[in-house]
């Protein structure tokens, strides 16, 4: 299995491309004041283009440095392709009095189509967008780029009620398309051919990573269907989305369709990368995001009947993703309900300095596969790491918490929860495995707690795998069916393990009782699986490989606690095992660094 390279109890750093090359402009843009000369248009007899006279695609052609809307009328469709001078156009005022002293307090100006064209069109040309929408058309704003490089920033947009809110296109292979949007909703867009229908970003694929997108701000894709990436699809194409305010239910990527598969999110290629943050994140000098709830990914589905996979998110074609702090839950697909990642992908999910929670710092919960991998499925070389992530809850055939398929298909997972899913093949799931791992797939877990699992057969399946490592876990589902089944090539690694059955009972494992267990936990009915003082596994082992992350509060592994003996009185034997390190003996580490919220 390949050697995993993590940064300790945190997410991978954040990519170099993501924001960089906004740094400068994002200081400038979205000044409500302009430096250069304005024109404003609306209704009224005080606009220097009065619509019924004039049009706002004549104030385009004029080309001044910024345009000034009133949200006194609703504009027509309007193009604008390399524009010398126009660097802004602003909606959101009242008149065009107001526009000329800058005065916004009206709602956002709307432009809207006829569903035979876009509502906004842009060709090689960079502008600042605010306080706009963009409703009723075959595309609610459409850039593309066929001559030249371009930066768009769009600050307080929505894009609506079109057959799709967003295309982004570079066809030129020129040195990029940079889009920057805060505060963007995109929503109820619909077709069913189409990708995307949220926003689409269509990069060339030459291996130069030209066309990025960086969302942020109380940003949403939401009640959007399309046939693939049902909210938003990524095509060689790099997105950087930072959560909002994860109480407002249009804020994330929520209840979207993709009929053919990636509900939420669709990334492909080689040049596609997707980077989630539920945390703070500082761009180009200015922070963004939160530490008070995850980046929210919940609700969309690929319709289940045929080859629909990936009801969150589906990752596929060497594209990768990696994500922190983040909620997937309530999605639906036939193989995926959460995750489906195939075909030479890489998927990262780990924890920001700062989280939301402790437990449920990333959350994959309530997720239905009507086939398999309820939670997550990867197949074809898919290469996946996990880490400070909690299982809950997911329903499937099989593979009810994940399911790995295939050669060279590898699985990792440290300080991870998985927990209360399954529910012994009852409302149309089978629930017949919590973790299958398959066909020379291959599988690493150390300090895991895989608990209070409810399904009708073996909690992990091994068929033909060609690696299976367990070291340092808890593994107790007295309510499902054996801990472990192998079936074809006994290949498993087994080391340190608490169990609840004595099938495939390594040497250095032990068996809870029923009593062991009511003295073990926290709160189980709360699904806080963190140890108590004195617990069976505190200070256990000393596992076969040493750990990369930090345990579920941060805190690092092998803290010899002075109360408890050592599992055979040895002297190396001072890990905890599963996915909570003790430190309860320790007054500063227990009270003094504990994360912003531990429920």
């Amino acid at each position: 299995m390949k050697t995993y390279i993590l940064i300790v109890g945190t997410l991978l750093n954040l990519p170099v491309w993501a924001g960089q090359r906004f740094e400068l402009e994002r200081q400038k843009s979205f000044n409500k004041t302009s430096s250069g000369s304005f024109v404003t248009v609306g209704a009224d007899a005080a606009c220097d283009f009065q619509i019924g006279t004039l049009s706002l695609q004549d104030a385009v052609d004029a080309d001044p440095t910024e345009i000034r809307l009133a949200s006194n009328t609703t504009y027509a469709p309007v193009s604008i392709r390399g524009a010398t001078f126009l660097s802004t156009v602003i909606g959101g005022f009242a008149n065009c009095t107001d526009a000329a002293n800058n005065i916004i307090s009206a709602d956002r100006s709307i432009i809207a189509g006829t569903n035979n064209d876009a509502v906004m069109l842009i060709e090689d040309t960079s502008i600042n967008l605010a306080n706009i929408q963009f409703t009723n058309g075959l595309i609610g704003l459409e850039v593309n780029l066929i001559n030249t490089s371009a930066e768009i920033f769009v600050d307080n947009v929505i894009t609506n009620f079109n057959e799709q809110g967003i295309l982004l296109e570079n066809a030129s292979g020129a040195p990029g398309l940079y889009f920057f949007a805060e505060d963007l909703k995109s929503h109820n867009n619909i077709n069913t051919t189409r990708f995307g229908n949220g926003l689409q970003c269509i990069g060339t694929g030459n291996g130069v990573g030209n066309t990025e997108a960086v969302v942020v701000g109380d940003s949403g894709f939401y009640n959007n269907t399309s046939a693939l990436g049902g909210g938003v699809s990524l095509e060689n194409c790099r997105m950087l989305l930072v959560g909002g305010d994860h109480t407002d239910s249009t804020v994330g990527i929520r209840n979207n369709t993709g009929q053919q598969g990636g509900g939420g999110i669709v990334v492909l290629g080689s040049d596609a990368t997707f980077v989630g943050i539920g945390s703070t994140q500082t761009i180009g000098g200015i922070t963004y995001g939160n530490n008070l709830g995850p980046l929210i990914i919940s609700g969309n589905q690929a319709n289940v009947t045929g080859a629909r996979f990936g009801g969150g998110i589906l990752i596929g074609a060497s594209a990768s993703v990696q994500m922190s702090a983040v909620a997937l839950f309530a999605n639906q697909a036939r193989r995926g309900g959460g995750i489906y990642s195939s075909v030479n992908t890489q998927l990262s999910i780990f924890k920001p300095t700062n989280c939301w929670s402790a437990i449920n710092c990333n959350f994959i919960g309530l997720n239905e596969s009507t086939e398999a991998g309820g939670g997550l499925f990867a197949i074809n070389e898919a290469k996946v790491e996990i880490g400070h992530t909690r299982f809950s809850q997911n329903r499937a055939l099989r593979g009810v918490a994940a399911l790995i398929n295939g050669q060279n298909t590898e699985f990792y997972l440290e300080t991870v929860l998985i927990d209360q899913n399954g529910d012994a093949g009852q409302n149309g799931f089978s629930d017949d495995t919590i973790l299958t791992i398959e066909n020379n797939a291959q599988l690493e877990a150390k300090f895991i707690t895989v608990i209070d699992n409810n399904s009708v057969n073996e909690v992990i399946q091994s068929n033909n795998a060609s690696l299976l490592s367990l070291e340092a876990s808890y593994l107790y589902n007295p309510n499902g069916g054996p801990f472990l089944t192998i079936l074809g090539n006994d290949t498993s690694s087994l080391s340190c393990l608490i169990l609840d059955d004595s099938n495939n009972l390594p040497t250095d494992g032990f068996l809870m009782s029923d009593t062991q267990y009511s003295n073990a936990f926290v709160n189980p009915a709360a699904g806080d699986y963190r140890t108590l003082p004195g617990a069976l596994g505190i200070d256990y082992c000393q596992p076969p490989t040493m750990p990369l992350l930090t345990d579920v509060n941060d805190h690092f592994r092998g803290y010899d606690d002075p109360n408890v003996v050592n599992q055979n009185s040895s002297q190396f034997n001072v890990y905890d095992i599963g996915f909570h390190e003790n430190y309860s003996s320790d007054i500063i580490f227990e009270d003094g660094f504990e994360p912003i919220n531990t429920d």
